[in-house]
């Protein structure tokens, strides 16, 4: 019976409209607490200070910084980034976000929950999503070099023309995650694969961390 496409059921996400055209970065804070909603924000640094907590909802971000945020927890909703610093962020939450061109350097998503979320043309370096869930997540064109999955629940991952350097799937519980048409596909501390798919022509590039990972020698 032929297989059902797509395999992995691809992200739903929502229309962002433009919004108010922020000019000033400065964040209004009520106990550690901030929020940007309806706002279009492009080459802007922000100083998040003091911030706790920063929500980001229904808004756009281009060419922007946050600068010293791994003390600052993000939660995002309906939000559209491109050409974006992201790294050193801890997000908590990303739902119905698109990722355009942005770079993820020892970024934090661990525990975190990401749905319905579009990653295309990124880099990711030591980026740590260890027991997040997510469901409905692309990387598409992505460059990855180090993404730990470690015990994370995931469903409907789809990495098309994604360059995947290593990929850390300790004790992960997956569904649908879609290899097939990745442009080279790498894994660390494989103990299970159950819920992956590749193609036939892409089992050379596997082999030797398949047997590695199942105790086989190979002369």
């Amino acid at each position: 019976m032929p297989r059902e496409e797509p395999f992995a059921q691809p992200p739903r996400h929502k229309r962002v409209a433009t919004g108010t055209t922020l000019v000033d970065p400065s964040l209004a804070l009520d106990r550690g607490w901030a929020e940007l909603s309806g706002v279009t924000a492009e080459g802007l640094g922000f100083d998040l200070t003091d911030c706790a907590e920063l929500e980001l909802v229904n808004s756009n971000f281009t060419d922007v910084e946050f600068g010293e945020a791994s003390d600052t927890e993000f939660s995002v909703a309906d939000c559209r980034f491109e050409k974006c610093d992201l790294s050193g962020i801890r997000f908590s939450s990303i739902r119905r976000a698109a990722f355009i061109d942005c770079k993820f350097l020892g970024t934090n998503f661990s525990t975190g929950a990401l749905a319905d979320v579009s990653f295309e043309q990124c880099t990711f370096r030591f980026v740590n999503m260890r027991l997040a869930k997510l469901a409905r997540v692309a990387f598409q064109a992505c460059s990855i070099d180090d993404l730990d999955l470690f015990d994370a629940a995931v469903e409907d991952l789809d990495f098309s023309r994604s360059r995947i350097a290593k990929l850390g799937v300790d004790r992960i519980t997956a569904e649908r995650v879609d290899l097939r048409h990745a442009a080279e596909v790498g894994f660390s501390q494989i103990i299970r694969l159950d819920g992956f798919l590749v193609a036939e022509s892409q089992l050379p590039q596997l082999m030797h961390g398949l047997a590695q990972a199942t105790g086989l020698s190979v002369e």
